[in-house]
């Protein structure tokens, strides 16, 4: 069942969001601290700001190839699943409840966000991925059921 891998995907991002952004919030309470100035007087110590600031970046953009990977593998699950037509209904219930269910983890990110004041313009992916957290798991989930219903009569994954 392909929807399976997409609910661990839009709880998982939930809970990276999260996490990122509360390793802004700690980057932020360090920069905004007397830490950085005992940084100064060792050359060494001194590149540790700047890392800091590329690798919470680079988990911003991280976060986006996640959300990548766990939307295709439940594409790629869709494609090479072979069931009965009868589950296509009962999937699409799923899939309905799961476009809620993200759509309510979407709006407690954003809640979660706003009440952090500046942390939300430092990780722009990560909040847009979240802001359009329903629309893209209704891409995916489109995409899947194309592919589910494409390939069905082939014997799943293609194969005659």
């Amino acid at each position: 069942m392909p929807e399976i891998d997409l609910w661990y995907g839009v709880i998982m991002m939930f809970v990276i969001a999260v996490v990122i952004a509360v390793a802004f919030i700690l980057y932020n309470a360090i920069n905004g601290s007397g830490i950085p100035a005992m940084f100064a007087t060792n050359p060494e110590a001194a590149k540790a700001m700047p890392a800091m600031t590329a690798t919470l970046n680079i988990f911003d953009t991280i976060f986006l190839l996640v959300f990548l990977s766990i939307a295709l593998s439940g594409v790629v699950s869709a494609f090479l699943l072979e069931s009965h037509p009868i589950m296509f209904i009962a999937l699409l219930v799923i899939n309905i409840v799961l476009i809620i269910v993200s759509a309510v983890f979407g709006n407690a990110f954003w809640g979660f966000i706003n009440g952090l004041g500046t942390v939300g313009n430092q990780m722009p992916t990560t909040v847009w991925v979240m802001r359009n957290m329903p629309i893209l798991s209704l891409i995916s989930m489109i995409v899947a059921g194309i592919f589910a219903a494409k390939f069905r009569n082939t014997g799943g994954g293609g194969q005659q």
